[in-house]
């Protein structure tokens, strides 16, 4: 089981997988990077192992997947969080916003997948779980938004395609030791885990 960050994926992660070691990595924003994406990919087949990456604080997924069999045209997601949750983000040092002082609910990111994950590495990772299992990164659209009077963090997803429309709406307790995740994401992980050598598995 990964739990240490991106860099760490890059550089273990793919060998393990041609060892024929499978892996839980919960650095899921590492594999916005189409190129690490297809080499863990390579290297899983190589091995006869498996990367598992946990679907986190989010729903949807199993949906999801099999509405890309047969076509995906609009994925979107947004997540509105505390201050405190987004406070310290890379984003924020070409974009400064006092998040602190804000006196209602502010969008303060726009864009795909791929770029969200570059200014919040530590607040999107449901963002690319949810892209890698669509239609990928870039396509994928994201908006952030901070609001100051929220105690829980705010998922709001959208999609559209062949199989027809879904809306979720998700309201998640931040864990207590870390307040830009959610509980939800921990109970994921765990649950990843236990269906890797689950018997009977429920869910596509």
């Amino acid at each position: 089981m990964e739990a240490a960050n991106p860099e760490a994926v890059r550089k273990h992660v793919p060998r393990l997988l041609e060892a024929g070691i499978s892996v839980l990595s919960m650095s899921v924003g590492a594999f916005a990077d189409s190129a690490l994406l297809a080499a863990a990919e390579s290297a899983a087949k190589q091995g006869r192992s498996r990367l598992l990456l946990p679907t986190g604080a989010i729903a949807g997924l199993d949906y999801l997947r099999a509405a890309q069999l047969v076509g995906l045209e609009e994925v979107q997601i947004t997540i509105i969080k505390t201050p405190k949750g987004l406070a310290g983000a890379p984003y924020f040092r070409d974009h400064p916003v006092d998040l602190f002082a804000l006196q209602g609910p502010c969008v303060v990111f726009e864009g795909s997948a791929a770029d969200a994950i570059r200014g919040f590495p530590a607040n999107v990772n449901v963002a690319v779980a949810l892209s890698v299992a669509t239609i990928g990164p870039e396509k994928t659209r994201v908006r952030v938004a901070c609001d100051p009077s929220a105690s829980q963090t705010k998922f709001e997803i959208h999609t559209r395609g062949t199989t027809g429309e879904l809306s979720i709406q998700l309201l998640n307790i931040v864990s207590p030791e870390n307040p830009r995740t959610s509980y939800q994401a921990c109970c994921s992980a765990l649950a990843s885990l236990r269906r890797f050598s689950d018997p009977i598995q429920v869910g596509s």
